[in-house]
């Protein structure tokens, strides 16, 4: 997490937490999509990431959920390093792109 503070990566001005980055990377609004009742529909906004990218997170979230041994939520609270290590994947593979 604090890879993301030094690069000043917040969450609307304040610390981003392994939580928060939990939260925005499982977001479908960075790939255009609106989630109206569970139920995820092409949004009229513009996506920020492409499909590819995005699954290439999502799979390393999943991989990263099963070696924790942690489901999604409970992982987004994790205190092991298991989830910074994931942030800081995720943040690289998105850098790349």
């Amino acid at each position: 997490m604090k890879e993301l503070a030094d690069q000043g990566i917040s969450r609307r001005g304040k610390k981003l937490d392994k939580g928060g980055l939990y939260k925005m990377l499982a977001n479908p609004l960075y790939i255009g999509k609106a989630v109206h009742k569970g139920v995820a529909y092409d949004g009229e906004h513009e996506a920020i990431i492409d499909q590819a990218l995005w699954d290439k997170v999502r799979s390393v979230m999943e991989v990263m959920d099963t070696l924790s041994g942690t489901s999604p939520p409970a992982r987004a609270s994790h205190s092991s390093s298991v989830g910074s290590r994931t942030g800081s994947f995720c943040i690289r593979l998105i850098q790349r792109a």
